[in-house]
């Protein structure tokens, strides 16, 4: 039977999906622009509930995001969590900047890494990159 704490962590991270601000925000033209204090600040927290809607943003929005400011945030959630499923949304985060901090991070990190299911999503990333 699942528990409380699971009903209620599931609980957080819809209202944190549909309660979050949007991301985006429409400029004078109509066009859609990061506003940079939601992205940028929000990925720093320590609630892995918004790191995860923060990957998830990246994942879906990389041209929106700029790579530089956000890299090494994104580095830091894959080195100290101990989620895999939040070790592969990092991966994925990764592999979606694609610039070359990412791209020798991620080489490094196929190197180091013991666990087999990560090790083939860097490796599958890594390949992505490159083709």
């Amino acid at each position: 039977m699942l528990s409380h704490k699971y009903f209620q962590s599931l609980f957080v991270i819809v209202l944190l999906f549909y309660a979050t601000p949007s991301f985006t925000a429409a400029n004078d033209s109509g066009a859609k622009q990061i506003i940079d204090f939601d992205i940028y600040e929000k990925i720093k927290s320590v609630s892995q509930d918004t790191q995860c809607i923060c990957l998830r943003y990246i994942i879906q929005e990389p041209e929106k995001i700029d790579d530089c400011r956000i890299i090494f945030d994104v580095m830091a959630i894959y080195q100290k969590n101990s989620i895999v499923e939040i070790r592969l949304l990092a991966i994925k985060a990764l592999e979606k900047v694609g610039n070359k901090a990412a791209i020798e991070f991620l080489k490094n990190a196929y190197h180091k890494q013991a666990n087999p299911e990560l090790r083939k999503a860097i490796w599958v990333s890594l390949n992505k990159i490159s083709a």
